[in-house]
């Protein structure tokens, strides 16, 4: 379980992307994982930039001023004034402006500015019915660079909000004219169809390939070693040699120093261990994980992922019977449980310790934890969790508990993802049990 948590790689590669307005081009950014955010939180505390935008702008619309909040918005994007207040409440309480009262030309800067800011933060699916305004009110007078960009940015809130199908129709749309798009633009979208199609999908390695090639064709080499990382988590399922090369590969590409750098260094090196350690080269693989370990502890927001490296280092230690290495690290681990982040991966930590144990007491209390949260999203993980590892559980049981997934996740709107997963675990428990035709199903 320990080398089956959060892997950063994956989402480091995570189709985003940053527009100049002024020129059309497109350049690299990557949605802000939790630690940069809180740096970045720290910052806007230090700094206090002179103008509150957001408490200005939430005084003038509460008197009905909507024209003077958007001239407010205007001159703080001028004087740069917001680009350090990146709080997601910034784009909703924008949204409340009406945009009836709007000309045309204000309405066209009033969207661009609401670009910029989503693209800061990373969250393009806040802004994709604006893009999908923007490219049907102004098509006609709009440079290619710039349509294309706000193409790209609407394809990634699209693909944000988990609608892979419209994602990939609109990534496909961008490559169709390779001869004329910018090459930025045409990487960040070969990079987003990637990431939309399946990781073990032949499909999705051929755009890895085609985004790292186009990143180093416009010096974006961390870019390209973030696609190169996609090729490689494809080739671990067939041939471990080859993923582990790919992944010294990127790796040569990535000489910054900054946070991103170092995260997607610790991400490579908690990788590179779990690839060795399946290859049966723990003595080598120590190195790695000691690495990981090393760059994750310090960096704020990344709990779940030295949780996840120190877990895979005691599955190393134990194999090795390193067992005085072993207990210290346990001791570790335990001391960063209350600090995880992600709550569907405390809830795995904590059951598979009571599936260990046989604590059926422990799992039961558990359940009746998640429900009394009223986390439906929890209570489907949990089903599916105790499906697949709660020993104690016959056939019968066991179909039981995916049923129980399949009825919570009926009864709201979740994600594809998630379906997938209920969908995915229940085809594992089917084929277990000899029962091919209803996995295949």
């Amino acid at each position: 379980m320990a080398s089956d948590g959060e892997d950063t790689l994956q989402s480091q590669g995570e189709a985003t992307f940053e527009i100049d307005f002024n020129s059309g081009c497109v350049l690299g950014q990557n949605r802000k994982k939790s630690g940069e955010v809180v740096v970045q939180k720290i910052y806007n505390i230090l700094t206090k930039p002179k103008s509150e935008v957001l408490e200005q702008l939430t005084q003038e619309l509460a008197a009905g001023n909507h024209i003077e909040g958007y001239f407010l918005l205007e001159k703080a994007y001028k004087t740069g004034e917001f680009f350090f207040k990146q709080e997601e409440s910034l784009l909703g309480k924008i949204s409340e402006i009406e945009i009836n009262n709007l000309s045309d030309e204000q309405l066209f800067k009033l969207l661009k500015i609401k670009f910029c800011i989503a693209r800061r933060l990373g969250f393009y699916d806040l802004v994709e019915e604006d893009a999908k305004l923007f490219l049907q009110k102004y098509r006609r007078g709009l440079d290619k660079n710039l349509y294309d960009a706000v193409t790209l940015l609407r394809a990634n809130g699209v693909a944000q909000k988990g609608k892979k199908e419209l994602a990939y129709k609109l990534y496909k749309s961008l490559l169709q004219s390779k001869d004329s798009i910018n090459i930025s633009t045409y990487a960040w979208a070969c990079r987003g169809l990637a990431i939309t199609l399946d990781s073990n999908d032949p499909e999705s390695y051929k755009y890895h390939e085609m985004a790292a090639d186009a990143f180093l064709q416009c010096g974006q080499r961390t870019e390209a070693a973030k696609s190169i990382y996609g090729m490689a988590e494809f080739r671990e399922a067939s041939n471990l040699q080859t993923a582990f090369e790919l992944i010294q590969e990127a790796d040569s590409l990535i000489n910054s120093s900054s946070l991103n750098s170092r995260l997607l260094k610790a991400a490579s090196h908690h990788r590179k261990a779990r690839i060795l350690s399946k290859l049966k080269n723990y003595k080598v693989a120590i190195s790695d994980i000691q690495n990981a370990i090393e760059l994750y502890s310090g960096l704020i927001g990344c709990e779940d992922e030295l949780f996840s490296s120190l877990s895979l280092a005691c599955e190393i230690y134990q194999l090795l019977n390193q067992l005085e290495e072993l207990e210290a690290l346990k001791r570790k681990r335990e001391e960063l449980k209350p600090f995880l982040r992600d709550k569907s991966y405390r809830l795995q930590v904590r059951f598979v310790e009571l599936a260990i144990s046989n604590n059926i007491q422990g799992i039961e209390g558990l359940l009746q934890e998640v429900e009394n949260q009223g986390n439906k999203d929890l209570q489907i993980m949990f089903h599916i969790f105790n499906a697949l590892n709660n020993s104690t559980l016959n056939d019968e049981a066991q179909l039981e508990e995916i049923d129980h997934a399949i009825s919570v996740i009926k009864s709201g709107d979740f994600s594809d993802e998630l379906w997938l997963m209920v969908c995915l675990s229940a085809a594992s428990i089917h084929l277990k049990q000899g029962l091919d035709n209803k996995a295949i199903e």
